[in-house]
């Protein structure tokens, strides 16, 4: 296959952009011309260019007319972001050009939305069916949905889009505020943990790009497929990570209820998530309105995604954070 990535110098896409260059595929990324290319395989094709630059993408493609695939993955995903607009055309009218672009030209598009698309759930694990009818008021979470929408219909009207939707992806190198209290917890045994209630669904970055490659091969155009290997509570997460890292369990547990009423010690939060005061109020926003519980089931069943468990992820991770 030659493949057309966007977002490939992203957490997600720069293994994307590895995996496929190591199985012999060609590989195209589109990328603004202030891009750091560093992390990027010597072997990729730079087009340069912008996804809410449309003729950028239309260049790009067309200047490889042999494009088998192109995986979508650019994404703002902020929270916090000081200007929804820029979400919005990123995010949303982002992605409506690339997905257009592709399907003007007959190509296979993996789009990677998010669970979070989907909306908040209760405890028990939903699947791709799940559609709350509301997700939080977080632009990103807004805008992701949006273009979600956008994706669903071009495929109703005949695109051969095909949707991945991850969890919480984790991983070696996560640029996300939860790698940095994850390290917290590594350092050194912190007394309190918080949101020990909250369920979240994960999927380890490199299991993440495989199950795009086999959708990519595998999936059925107009699908929507969930990348998840299984949901957790945080509390999991925490003590999982406190004993692969040698360290006593939290003494106490801030429930959600605690911490949102207690909000507005916006200092004491974040010193303990390393998250300013605006991504503090949309990440509550986020945990407020309920879990983020989603099954992977699907992509195992039909794709034989085999991811690995978390408490191998979490290995990793805690070996790579202690040896940066």
């Amino acid at each position: 296959m030659t493949a057309f990535v966007t977002g490939a110098t992203g957490f997600l896409g720069g293994r994307l952009a590895h995996l496929l260059c190591r199985r012999g595929e060609e590989v195209t990324v589109l990328a603004r011309a202030t891009s750091d290319l560093s992390g990027l395989p010597d072997t990729v094709n730079i087009a340069q260019g912008d996804i809410t630059d449309r003729e950028a993408i239309e260049r790009g493609l067309d200047a490889h007319s042999d494009v088998d695939v192109v995986y979508h993955l650019a994404a703002r995903n902020d929270l916090g972001e000081p200007d929804p607009a820029l979400m919005q055309a990123i995010n949303v009218d982002g992605t409506r050009n690339v997905l257009e672009a592709a399907a003007e030209r007959g190509l296979v598009s993996v789009y990677v939305s998010s669970a979070t698309a989907l909306g908040p759930t209760g405890s028990k694990a939903e699947d791709e069916s799940w559609w709350a009818p509301s997700v939080p008021q977080a632009s990103y979470a807004i805008t992701k949905r949006r273009a979600h929408e956008v994706a669903h219909q071009l495929a109703e009207n005949g695109a051969r889009v095909r949707i991945a939707m991850p969890g919480y992806i984790y991983g070696a190198g996560d640029p996300t505020p939860l790698s940095g209290v994850l390290k917290r917890y590594i350092d050194a045994r912190i007394p309190i943990g918080y949101l020990p209630e909250v369920w979240q669904s994960f999927v380890h970055v490199e299991d993440c790009a495989e199950l795009l490659t086999r959708i990519a091969s595998r999936g059925r155009d107009g699908e929507s497929y969930l990348a998840v290997e299984r949901a957790a509570s945080m509390r999991e997460l925490f003590e999982t990570m406190g004993q692969l890292a040698g360290q006593r369990p939290a003494l106490f547990w801030m429930k959600t209820s605690l911490v949102v009423r207690m909000s507005g010690l916006a200092i004491l939060f974040s010193a303990l998530t390393g998250l300013g005061k605006a991504e503090m109020r949309e990440s509550l926003a986020m945990v407020a309105g309920g879990h983020w519980s989603f099954s992977g089931e699907k992509a195992k069943r039909e794709l034989g995604w085999q991811p690995r468990e978390l408490s191998a992820g979490l290995e990793d991770v805690v070996a790579a954070l202690r040896n940066p």
